[in-house]
């Protein structure tokens, strides 16, 4: 169930309006969650100021169990349902049992990722992007670098032309762990840059060619330009596309290179084979680092930009594919002290959740337990 309707049904619940189904689904939802009715008691009334609809769920709904096997299934749905909505530690202090406490030895502070980059100049120059007030940054070839108010990176001609002579000048955009930015570049192709990722983009476009250059991951919005394809090439791979939305993951610690097409189209190839595939929308195509060889396949593509959107989306994922994405976020290292099959997750978490609160709901999903010692997370059965 999700927090909008759960908001729902407890105000109707509030004012006596539920039918029978409402109410066998407000009963479900509340023994999902039921550790310690007394507790869920509790923990309605702090959350939300109302003591007479706490208790008066306590009494109505305490002795009508689930069967047990849908019970926790549903109560890990619920879990992420609540932390998304902010209730974690008040969710966590009710109801988790004694040997759900955080097991954390000496623990630097760990936060989410947030807007953090640092822009290196045609001249070798640096910008600290997060400390840099808005406005404009620099002037680079008729072109003005601004920050805008919402934190964004513009690249803004204030003279048309007037850099046509000169010779090529790049800038290039870092994102560190733990940091994301966007970019609209020179010809309006709009970038989301996610985390421990670099953009190599040249500081005014010129001749038949628009070219880019990523590693990491990004998304991109490409502006339209009949007659000057955009294209954007990784370590082993180059993207050719006139104008759509797409996204890259071009990690070095994953084994493939994957594109994901939203609109449009785009053309994948391989650098060194010239092995080629044009994707259509809802497509994803995976460059094997190891052979070369490129496979398509149909995905749900607004699931994989889902980071782009203030969320990690796992669907049926390994765990160390899920570390290495939360490592990146978090800024954290991962060390397994297990061998053996990993088992696969699937979820939705807020990026702005904190980590204890994923792992933690990584470890009510399965059978793994994870300690944190300073900025490095331990993996054990």
């Amino acid at each position: 169930m999700n927090a909008d309707r759960l908001k729902y049904l407890l105000e109707r619940y509030r004012n006596g309006e539920c039918d029978d189904a409402e109410m066998a689904e407000i009963n479900e939802w509340y023994h999902s969650l039921n550790y310690d009715p007394a507790g869920f008691s509790r923990w309605l009334e702090e959350e939300s100021g109302d003591k007479e609809l706490a208790g008066k769920l306590y009494t109505n709904f305490r002795g009508k169990a689930t069967p047990a096997r849908e019970r926790r299934r549903i109560w890990q749905a619920a879990a992420i349902v609540l932390i998304l909505a902010g209730s974690t530690l008040l969710f966590r202090k009710y109801f988790l049992p004694s040997n759900h406490q955080n097991d954390t030895t000496q623990t630097a502070v760990i936060t989410p990722g947030k807007n953090k980059a640092v822009l290196t100049l045609a001249d070798g120059s640096q910008i600290t992007l997060d400390d840099a007030s808005s406005g404009k940054l620099a002037s680079q070839q008729g072109l003005n670098v601004i920050k805008a108010a919402n934190g964004q990176l513009i690249y803004d001609f204030s003279m048309n032309g007037a850099g046509d002579q000169q010779p090529a000048a790049f800038n290039t955009l870092y994102t560190p762990k733990g940091g994301q930015y966007q970019v609209t570049l020179p010809d309006g192709t709009k970038v989301w840059l996610n985390s421990d990722s670099k953009l190599n983009f040249p500081v005014a476009f010129r001749g038949k060619e628009r070219k880019v250059t990523l590693t990491g991951e990004a998304y991109f919005e490409v502006s339209h330009m009949k007659n000057n394809p955009f294209i954007v090439t990784t370590a082993n791979q180059s993207i050719e596309v006139l104008g759509t939305h797409f996204n890259v993951n071009s990690y070095a610690d994953e084994q493939t290179i994957s594109t994901t097409l939203l609109e449009g189209s785009v053309r994948v190839s391989n650098l060194f084979t010239k092995n080629a595939q044009t994707l259509k929308p809802g497509q994803q195509s995976n460059l094997s680092r190891h052979t070369g060889d490129i496979a398509v396949k149909n995905v749900h593509a607004e699931e994989v930009i889902a980071w782009k959107n203030g969320y990690f989306l796992f669907d049926n994922q390994d765990l160390p594919a899920i570390l290495r994405t939360v490592s990146r976020w978090y800024d954290v290292e991962i060390e397994f002290q297990y061998t053996g099959k990993y088992e696969r997750f699937g979820g939705t978490f807020s990026r702005s959740s904190g980590l204890r609160d994923i792992l933690n709901n990584l470890e009510e999903l399965g059978n793994v337990h994870f300690s944190i010692d300073q900025r490095k997370i331990i993996v054990t059965k």
